[in-house]
């Protein structure tokens, strides 16, 4: 975990770049797997730790469409 500023160009630095060519947020990194974009980093999480914790991805149609938007 790790708090990066937007200001300070941090987003750009190449520790970043390294994971994420694009230079952008959010990036995250679970072992040897990246993964960008909320959306993505959502269903990754939901499916690695599924037993796990609150979930991510309500069952039910509204809740889903919500959490899509």
């Amino acid at each position: 975990h790790q708090l990066l500023s937007f200001d300070k160009m941090e987003h750009k630095s190449q520790q970043v770049l390294d994971i994420n060519p694009r230079g952008q947020f959010p990036t995250f990194k679970h072992g040897d797997n990246v993964v960008n974009e909320s959306y993505a980093i959502c269903f990754y999480l939901e499916s690695q730790f599924k037993s796990q914790g609150n979930k991510l991805i309500p069952d039910g149609p509204e809740e889903q469409a919500l959490m899509y938007q």
